[in-house]
Parts: C-alpha cells; structure tokens; sequence
C-alpha cells in the first residue's frame, strides 16, 4: 500500500509538496524523502511528533515511551496511522525550527517499476534553506588595515590634546606677575644706571680737583719768579 502525503511549510501555505510512500517505510525514509523535495540538506537534527486537527504537537517519535532516544529508522509510518486524514509535525534543524505540516491525502496501490518514495506534485518555490549574508566589496584599504592592526581591530585614531581652559581670573593674575616682573626689571635697570653715573660723576670731580692743584702750585711758582726777574730790571 502506498500513502499520499502533502507537506507544507507552516510558514508558507503556498508551497507544498505530494510524496507517495510505502506504508511500511520508515520516517527515515520519509525525512529523506521531505529534504529533497524542498531542497534542504541532512546535516541537522529533526524530530516527528504526532498532531490533531489543529496542528498541535502530540507524541514525539524521537523518543520512546520510557524517555530513552528513539530511532527514526525503526519507526515504522503505518504504526502511527490511526487515522483516515492522519497528521504529522515535522520540524527540521530544532536550532532555526523549520516546521512542516504533513497530512495524510490518500491510501493506494503502488504503481509498478516505480521506486519510493517518490515526490509526485510540486507547487511553489520553497524558501532558502539559509540566508545570504551580502558582505561590502574588498578593497585594498582593507588590507592596510588588517596589516597595521593587531587581531583584526582597528586600529585607534589619534586624539587631539584637549584644550586648556583657563578663567579670566587666571589670565588676569598672569597678566599681574608679567608687569610686576617687568617694573622689578625695569626699575633695577635704572638704579644700576644711577648707580653708575654717580660714580663716574664722582671720578671726575675728583680728578679736577687733583688738576686744579697741580696746576695751583704751578702757577705760584710761576708768577713767582717772573715776578722776581721784574725787580731785577
């Protein structure tokens, strides 16, 4: 006996595939059967739980009734169809959960020299499996990044001394220190000038004294013996 199931995204109801299965195939078989009709890889985790009518999760065939993992190779489709319009939940890489809606359409006679199971209706497209990530084009800059940074980090900008923020008061105050220093300097300057000059003056007035002495004593001579040659004649 062959059953046909329509398998249908939970989250597109305008994508669906029919699969023809033997009733007495595996859920292995049938996991295999869904992932290449959408185009999904197996290298992901899955689990098949039973559902009623509202789509809502029942037995979980991954796992026995004691709690212990069960194998998907060993459950057999037929045991677990109790009904005419039977319905499965299917969720694919339990990380992403891609959920799939499998409900039992027909029971029927195998068709000879055909091999199952068998993909027998596709309608729409089905969604990537992964997204597409679009990374910015490589440049040659990113390169000079890589090389001048250490593990891949950027390297830090440089920053710009902060500015020195100084009160009114502050500038007022330097202003004060710099004329202070400024007449200290000046007013030294000018008694070192006095200083000087009074000196000189002092020097000189000492050597017109000496002068005038000299030349005192020179002229009474003088006079003198002229005077002396006068009573003579």
């Amino acid at each position: 006996m062959i059953y046909k199931f329509r398998i249908q995204f939970e989250d597109y109801d305008d994508v669906y595939r029919d699969i023809d299965i033997e009733t007495t195939q595996t859920f292995e078989d049938f996991k295999l059967a869904i992932l290449n009709a959408v185009g999904f890889d197996q290298q992901h985790e899955c689990a098949f739980y039973t559902s009623d009518d509202l789509w809502r999760k029942g037995r979980d065939l991954t796992v026995k009734k004691d709690g212990t993992p069960a194998s998907l190779a060993k459950r057999v489709i037929c045991d677990f169809v109790d009904a005419p319009h039977q319905r499965f939940l299917f969720i694919y890489d339990l990380n992403v959960q891609w959920s799939f809606l499998i409900e039992l359409m027909k029971i029927g006679q195998p068709e000879p020299k055909k091999s199952y199971p068998l993909c027998v209706k596709t309608f729409g497209i089905a969604p990537k499996q992964y997204k597409i990530v679009h990374m910015p084009a490589h440049t040659d800059d990113d390169d000079e990044t890589v090389i001048k940074s250490k593990r891949g980090r950027k390297p830090a900008a440089k920053k710009d001394p902060a500015p020195v923020i100084m009160d009114d008061d502050d500038i007022e105050d330097d202003d004060v220190e710099i004329e202070e220093e400024v007449t200290y300097v000046e007013q030294e300057e000018i008694e070192v000038g006095y200083t000087e000059d009074e000196e000189e003056k002092s020097s000189d007035s000492e050597d017109e004294d000496e002068f005038d002495a000299s030349f005192g004593d020179g002229e009474e001579e003088s006079f003198g013996s002229y005077n002396d040659q006068s009573e003579d004649y």
